[in-house]
């Protein structure tokens, strides 16, 4: 399903190069689940960038499903909204201004996923349902919790119903404390 070979990508900063991602070969078959660890910083959230197009590689090649994604030596780059892949971010990436509801359908509204108002509707909702927020699909999103949040950015990348899911670290949940300066520390909890 997901095929890599010599994958790399490498970051220009001040103080020189980071090798984020070196040559990495893999392959993922269809229906597998499969978990990337390794301490901050290893490369884990830029390989998944890469793979849905969010972050172009320097080289190597990349095919989902037998077609070919990404290619550096013939200058092949699908576009992510053409790769059939849904992602939820790490920040969960949820628009505040949104209900519940127009969060879920936003890819369906716009661009290469976009669908019709009735099928618009029938698959926000079957989403929503997925991951039990139907109730809660007026809501405004600021008003829920961070897991709610979580799931409301789980049901938007279902709603398209794609060939793979990606999930930037999917069971570490985000809390924020207020400090007595009037600063907030972000810490995370397994």
């Amino acid at each position: 399903m997901i095929h890599l070979s010599g994958l790399h990508k490498d970051f220009y900063v001040k103080e020189g190069v980071v090798a984020a991602l070196r040559e990495i070969n893999l392959h993922i078959a269809e229906k597998e689940f499969f978990v990337l660890l390794g301490p901050g910083g290893s490369g884990k959230s830029t390989l998944l960038r890469c793979i849905a197009g969010i972050e172009d590689p320097d080289g190597g090649t990349m095919s989902l499903g037998g077609r070919v994604m990404f290619s550096g030596k013939d200058g092949i780059k699908v576009p992510p909204e053409r790769r059939q892949l849904g992602m939820v971010f790490q920040s969960y990436a949820v628009w505040p201004h949104l209900s519940v509801f127009e969060n879920v359908a936003l890819p369906l509204r716009y661009g290469a996923n976009s669908v019709g108002p009735q099928q618009l509707k029938e698959r926000v909702m079957s989403a929503l349902e997925l991951v039990q927020l139907e109730k809660l699909a007026q809501r405004p999103v600021p008003f829920l919790s961070g897991g709610q949040q979580q799931r409301v950015a789980l049901a938007r990348a279902l709603a398209i119903r794609p060939k793979v899911l990606l999930m930037d670290e999917p069971l570490c949940q985000r809390r924020r404390q207020i400090v007595p300066d009037g600063g907030v520390k972000v810490y995370q909890s397994g």
